[in-house]
């Protein structure tokens, strides 16, 4: 009786290990969305899926990735790739312009309104070159954004993979 106790236990754990397994290399995975960092593109309580094995990343791609630093996941948007020039200034109106390559980058997906934080890296950014095998990702939500601005450009390697599909 106790090996056939100790028998169902192991198969239990096995079953559990490999599905846990499993389950971190399944190339799609499913996130709720916890703020409106990115609205409108992705609201709260919105699913989203991230293509893990996708790893070729471009200007406007949405990304999931993880800091060291931190235990949470985000979502943003690349905005910059290698080799890219980036500047940021707040306009008159009181809006975040972004200057890629010394062009106003066009930004369909934000929402051109009057942006509330004073932090001074929020409302300007000297221009900066983006390094190989980084990028520089923004909320489309820049008040709400806590992004490249604040930690510098992302290494390509804390890149979970990409949003393929949003559900609202």
């Amino acid at each position: 009786m106790k090996k056939l106790i100790i028998k169902i236990s192991l198969i239990i754990l096995t079953i559990f290990l490999l599905f846990s397994f499993a389950k971190s290399i399944l190339p799609i995975s499913s996130h709720i969305a916890k703020g409106n960092g990115m609205a409108p593109s992705i609201q709260k309580g919105n699913i989203f899926k991230v293509n893990k094995r996708i790893k070729i990343f471009n200007r406007g791609d949405i990304i999931l990735y993880k800091l060291p630093f931190d235990k949470s996941e985000y979502f943003q948007r690349i905005i910059a790739v290698p080799d890219d020039k980036i500047e940021i200034k707040r306009n008159y109106l009181g809006i975040t312009e972004v200057y890629l390559n010394d062009k106003l980058l066009n930004e369909p997906y934000k929402i051109k309104k009057k942006e509330l934080s004073n932090h001074p890296k929020a409302i300007q950014m000297k221009p900066a070159i983006i390094k190989k095998y980084s990028y520089f990702v923004m909320s489309d939500e820049r008040d709400l954004s806590f992004d490249s601005r604040f930690f510098g450009p992302l290494p390509k390697w804390f890149i979970k993979g990409k949003v393929i599909d949003i559900e609202k």
